[in-house]
């Protein structure tokens, strides 16, 4: 047992201590995800969506990263013989901290953002075409884990996994409030701007 710790020590020292430089203190991180979905139903139905979540930020320390997100998203949807669009944009702080070990880093990461919905719907009401315009503000609260893999210096490719919680209360017509929790996939790169 004494030979395995001796063994182990100088592995477990270099992979946990060893700090890249895309994440000391004083580096830029820019750079964000991306993801698409298209679903059918019967009867014609169909919906599909794509979110980019943008963001930059600055190491204060080595290994935390503290910035803004940009998360957007645009869907379009079509039920019988309605459809409808909906435009969400958002801004928020980012909060992650790498734990990085060798040319990969694990990272925990914190987002909350307010923005604006913009939805379109239309169909037809007694043969008439109708269209409908509602605008809401929500806020979202988003925590998750993922990993980086450095390709050199300065790019890295990430996968992240999150939770999300949306709270939204349409502005108009009604004052209603709705809430949705999901989990999420989310697949980006990053660019690491080192000051040396």
């Amino acid at each position: 047992m004494k030979t395995l710790r001796i063994f182990l020590l100088p592995i477990a020292t270099f992979v946990f201590s060893h700090s890249s430089a895309q994440i000391q203190q004083g580096s830029w991180r820019v750079g964000g995800g991306a993801s698409y979905t298209h679903a059918s139903f019967e009867s014609d139905n169909s919906y599909s969506s794509v979110s980019l979540s943008p963001s930059v930020s600055y190491f204060p320390i080595d290994h935390l990263s503290i910035g803004l997100a940009f998360p957007f998203s645009a869907s379009k949807g079509k039920t019988g013989t309605g459809e409808y669009s909906n435009s969400r944009y958002s801004v928020g702080p980012q909060v992650r901290y790498y734990f990085p070990f060798g040319k990969w880093a694990f990272f925990p990461e914190v987002i909350y953002s307010f923005g604006k919905t913009v939805s379109e719907n239309s169909g037809f009401s007694t043969g008439d075409p109708v269209l409908y315009k509602t605008e809401t503000t929500f806020s979202a609260f988003r925590a998750g884990a993922g990993i980086t893999y450095f390709l050199n210096d300065n790019v890295g490719v990430e996968g992240i996994i999150f939770y999300q919680n949306n709270e939204q209360e349409v502005i108009n017509p009604f004052a209603v409030v709705s809430y949705e929790k999901s989990i999420n996939l989310s697949l980006g790169f990053q660019i690491y701007l080192n000051r040396k």
